[in-house]
């Protein structure tokens, strides 16, 4: 399976609409689903990663005492410097299990505030290539809920048109740039560590509308001019799909 049918697995898959239902109320947080008959083997390396563009406050978790795996999450995500708590209060990451009605391909699901996260980044493929190679399918669903989690603020930023990258910038100093696209023109304002779009000669104009992004992996895009441009960290996410 390629790079696009992985997107499409992440993002469309019907297995975790339920789980993303169940979840929605919980506004500030970064859930993590993995589907997996050997979560430990994966969890550490993948918290690793979130990790890199996300805030995470603290390594304490709390575990579920049913997990069909508990003994195996434990050391695993000790060798990655977590440690267990028994208090939930106290805990960052809360572990919990699910069972699904029937057997699925493994694969990991990452889902902020309701939106599905595209975690195309070269170390998430790798990892999920790996599971969906040499892992059974299995109905056995865990989630991390990583409490009180941030985005990284990003410290350059991409414009793109058409595919192609046209230009990178660093958003420590203010600027006014204006881009020429195959269908009109794009003008965008950078302050403040900030970027958003000041005009563009598309119809709607829904780009302009757009709130300031200067977190890593926001991006604004402006779909009639094939213009996008997004804001970049030390591992940014490749987009967010709303």
């Amino acid at each position: 399976m390629d790079r696009r049918n992985f997107l499409k697995k992440m993002v469309y898959t019907p297995i975790f609409t339920p789980l993303l239902l169940s979840q929605s109320s919980k506004q500030d947080h970064l859930e993590l689903f993995v589907i997996s008959e050997s979560p430990a083997s994966v969890l550490g390396v993948l918290l690793k990663e979130i990790k890199k563009y996300v805030l995470v406050s603290g390594t304490d978790y709390f575990l579920s005492p049913s997990h069909p795996q508990k003994k195996l999450l434990k050391n695993g995500l000790s060798r990655f410097g977590w440690k267990e708590s028994s208090s939930t209060q106290k805990a960052n990451l809360f572990l919990n299990y699910q069972i699904l009605e029937k057997d699925s391909l493994p694969s990991f699901t990452l889902v902020r505030n309701g939106k599905v996260q595209d975690i195309r980044s070269r170390e998430f493929y790798s990892i999920w290539k790996n599971m969906y190679r040499y892992q059974p399918a299995s109905r056995l669903v865990t989630s991390a809920c990583l409490k009180n989690t941030g985005l990284l603020p990003g410290s350059s930023a991409t414009v793109s048109i058409s595919g192609k990258t046209i230009e990178i910038f660093s958003l420590d100093k203010k600027r006014l740039l204006t881009y020429t696209t195959p269908t009109g023109k794009v003008t965008i304002a950078v302050e403040n560590g900030k970027v958003r779009v000041l005009d563009s000669d598309c119809q709607n104009k829904i780009c302009t509308y757009t709130a300031p992004i200067s977190l890593s992996g926001e991006r604004i895009i402006c779909a009639p001019n094939h213009f996008f441009v997004e804001i970049n960290g030390e591992t940014p996410i490749d987009t967010i799909i709303g």
